[in-house]
């Protein structure tokens, strides 16, 4: 194994650093169920996305993301289900700290929630950067990444972006930055691993100092 030098750490939320799914699945729900649409079984739709399925759960309703995103903060807000970082997150990120490492958050999702979380995880300082969701629109993954790499002076061969949905590889492969696969979020290190990640997470995200430096 051959360890990468790097100056920015991007890194996804959900999935990624953060045990999350059953709290955003059952919100997501909650919001398909107040304007009308079927509900879907959470299992079925976490093994739906485990083997490639798409993550967004609101393609077939024909109503408008501002819409959707209200509905979702206030359902957010009431739900009484939470999320937990994942093993090593914690002691990671500040391992990357520590080292000078630029840790820039890109993620869908909502800013409000994320910073919240990341408070009370004790992690929110670590971070750069954080470009999230707001409401009403969605985040350009890919140009936030331009960006940041422009902001900061820093060449893509200097940077990778650690995620767990396929998407998000095909984001960094774009952007022409090498990504490694979080294999314990949404989707499978079967799916992931066709998108060829210079690495893999399974158990522990300090993992992640196999691969760089």
């Amino acid at each position: 194994m051959i360890k990468k030098p790097v100056d920015i750490v991007f890194i996804d939320w959900s999935g990624t650093l953060v045990n999350d799914f059953k709290k955003v699945y059952s919100v997501g729900n909650r919001v398909r169920e107040f304007f009308g649409y079927p509900t879907y079984n959470l299992e079925d739709k976490r093994m739906e996305i485990f083997n490639g399925g798409r993550c967004n759960a609101y393609l077939d309703m024909n109503v408008g993301l501002p819409e959707i995103d209200k509905k979702y903060i206030e359902f957010f807000e009431k739900s009484k289900l939470t999320s937990e970082p994942y093993p090593g997150v914690k002691t990671t990120l500040d391992e990357l700290s520590r080292n000078g490492k630029r840790i820039i958050v890109v993620s869908q999702h909502m800013c409000r929630f994320l910073e919240k979380e990341a408070r009370d995880f004790g992690i929110w300082d670590r971070f750069t950067e954080v470009r999230c969701k707001s409401p009403g629109r969605w985040v350009d993954k890919e140009l936030e990444m331009r960006n940041m790499l422009r902001k900061y002076g820093v060449a893509t061969t200097d940077a990778v972006f650690v995620t767990d949905i396929v998407n998000d590889l095909v984001r960094a492969r774009n952007v022409n930055i090498d990504s490694i696969a979080a294999c314990w979020g949404y989707m499978s290190k079967a799916v992931l691993q066709k998108h060829d990640p210079i690495g893999f997470i399974e158990k522990n995200f300090t993992e992640l100092l196999d691969y760089i430096y």
